[in-house]
């Protein structure tokens, strides 16, 4: 079944992501509202936290450590850290995106990490395909 291949939450992230990127805040911010109307749950603090990270690091703030201590579970850092790679390589940054690709294997070789699995291979062979 397609709609259980996609997360809902992660979708609405990127959305939200990249109208604010191409200029269009705004629009990101009635998209994710009307989304939340539509179903409550698809915007998790864990998300709001991510789209707020990407929107600082579009703006010119490399992530620190810290930006991730907030977001409550592995999955959702690891989307944050996908979604950085994708917006560095997608501008032209490539210092940065190599940068957090490294940062991004470095917290999956943790071992206290607790992501799913075979959403972390999926993620890496995205950030490898989308950014190298």
């Amino acid at each position: 079944h397609f709609s259980d291949l996609i997360d809902p939450t992660h979708l609405v992230a990127e959305v939200a992501i990249s109208y604010a990127i191409a200029g269009y805040a705004e629009d990101g911010r009635g998209f994710v509202d009307k989304a939340k109307r539509l179903n409550p749950k698809v915007l998790t603090q864990d998300v709001a936290r991510m789209v707020t990270i990407v929107v600082k690091a579009h703006e010119g703030s490399y992530p620190l450590p810290q930006d991730f201590y907030n977001i409550t579970n592995d999955d959702s850092k690891l989307e944050t850290y996908l979604q950085l790679a994708l917006l560095y390589s997608r501008t032209g940054k490539q210092d940065d995106s190599r940068r957090i690709v490294i940062d991004m294997a470095r917290f999956v070789q943790r071992s206290s990490y607790a992501g799913d699995q075979s959403a972390t291979a999926a993620s890496l062979s995205r950030v490898l395909i989308e950014t190298l």
